[in-house]
């Protein structure tokens, strides 16, 4: 015993199992970003535009006046499957929302509410979660839903699990 009352230890031996074999550490899933502009798309109602600055690629779509107009983007690579991120560069200079559905391989996926930007050229991004197959087989058709109209939009990202 020592002065104070406790044990004296003088030598403390540790025995450890060590084993040989590897841990395997699952990996996390990669996402891989595509861009499909918008003006290299099936328009129905909606123009090729290149009056407002600041796009990308040779232009935009803009006039989608009406409801009912859309842009359908043909042969979206969904990675793996499963849930994709789309990502929408758009403006428009109005001062109500722009509201347009989101059709997915002909499925009802959601809508995206496309608020004011402070000018018909100032590109903000709005995005929605979506069902992708895998593979490049998707279509997404973004329709305009009020009398309104949409906006101006100029590339659609896809954020995709791989």
């Amino acid at each position: 015993l020592t002065s104070q009352g406790g044990p004296s230890i003088d030598v403390m031996e540790v025995a450890a199992t060590v084993s040989t074999t590897p841990t395997m550490q699952p990996t996390p899933p990669q996402t891989h970003i595509d861009q499909y502009q918008a003006e290299d798309q099936i328009l129905s109602g909606a123009t090729i535009r290149t009056k407002q600055s600041g796009y990308t690629g040779t232009g935009y779509v803009g006039g989608m006046k009406s409801k009912g107009f859309y842009i359908e983007f043909r042969n979206v690579d969904g990675g793996s499957g499963g849930t994709c991120l789309l990502n929408f560069r758009y403006a428009h200079g109005d001062s109500a929302a722009r509201p347009c559905g989101i059709k997915v391989n002909g499925n009802d996926a959601g809508d995206v509410t496309f608020l004011p930007t402070a000018g018909w050229g100032d590109w903000q991004y709005d995005s929605i979660r979506v069902p992708c197959n895998a593979g490049s087989n998707n279509t997404i058709r973004v329709i305009v839903l009020t009398s309104q109209g949409g906006p101006s939009i100029d590339v659609m990202e896809v954020a995709a699990t791989v």
